[in-house]
């Protein structure tokens, strides 16, 4: 969800209100609602998450005013018996105070829109609810292997059905709300992934077809970066086969580790071939 201050409709002061309602949910005990979120800008205003029971809003479980940067954050809100004895539904709610006004040039004989707090955006985006405290969702991904390098311990699961990059980004963020599709980001990463692939028989037979990870060049054609985080990244590390990337078709714009026979290096393909792929949880 996003509420966008830019080109307002409202053409007087005041607040404009949004507000997301969710499926209703079942009791229970308790239940954990994570999300990510992004304020930004100096005219931003509330975003507020409340916990709807039999039709009334009451307090709001989490309120974020003003700006705060231009990054994504995770947000969670622990929910007790005293929201979830009963059916009830998560609401999150976005203002703004943005609003346009309209003037007649007599040089232009023209009318002219001027915005007015519009410098403020406020979205949430990948929410998971769990029917369980917060301190009982597991950190990462059952049957997971782990490295650490440095500061960074990233968890990797490998799924050997085939099936599209974006499909394949969905299946990984249900793994976990901060798992996508892997993202390899130096040499001594791709040797340990190359290293577990050849290490087992189903991994080594579903390999065959290659492996998704995250990197893409969808929004500018050879410019290939990460998306895992929300915001691209630029590639600092490459491993691609030689003569790739090469567009074929003028539709391959996905990352694939693709060659079996060379330690996996890299092709490009296009998004909606179907291939095993790698998700990473980074702790």
């Amino acid at each position: 969800m996003a509420l966008r201050a830019t080109s307002p409709v409202r053409s007087s002061t005041g607040t404009t209100t949004s507000r997301l309602i969710s499926p209703t949910f079942n009791p229970a005990s308790n239940y954990c609602v994570r999300f990510w979120y992004t304020m930004y800008g100096k005219d931003v205003k509330t975003l507020n998450v409340y916990a709807q029971v039999h039709g009334g809003l009451g307090y709001p479980v989490l309120t974020h005013t003003g700006n705060v940067d231009n990054q994504w954050h995770m947000a969670e809100i622990s929910l007790n018996k005293e929201y979830t004895a009963d059916m009830f539904q998560v609401v999150f709610e976005a203002t703004h105070d943005a609003y346009h006004t309209h003037r007649y040039s007599s040089s232009s004989g023209r009318y002219y829109y001027d915005n007015h707090n519009q410098n403020g955006n406020i979205a949430v985006d990948d929410v998971y609810v769990y029917n369980t405290t917060c301190q009982n969702v597991p950190k990462y991904p059952s049957g997971s292997f782990m490295r650490t390098a440095g500061s960074k311990t990233s968890y990797y699961t490998f799924h050997g059905k085939a099936t599209t990059w974006y499909d394949a980004v969905e299946t990984c963020k249900k793994e976990n709300i901060h798992s996508n599709l892997a993202s390899v980001v130096d040499a001594a990463e791709q040797d340990y992934l190359v290293k577990l692939i050849q290490s087992d028989v189903s991994l080594t037979a579903a390999g065959q077809k290659g492996f998704f990870i995250n990197g893409n060049d969808y929004d500018s054609e050879n410019k290939y970066e990460w998306t895992a985080s929300g915001y691209p990244e630029s590639f600092n590390y490459t491993n691609w086969h030689v003569g790739q990337p090469n567009n074929v078709g003028d539709n391959q714009d996905c990352l694939l580790m693709q060659y079996p026979e060379s330690n996996y290096e890299w092709g490009d393909v296009s998004c909606s071939e179907k291939h095993p792929f790698i998700c990473e949880t980074v702790l």
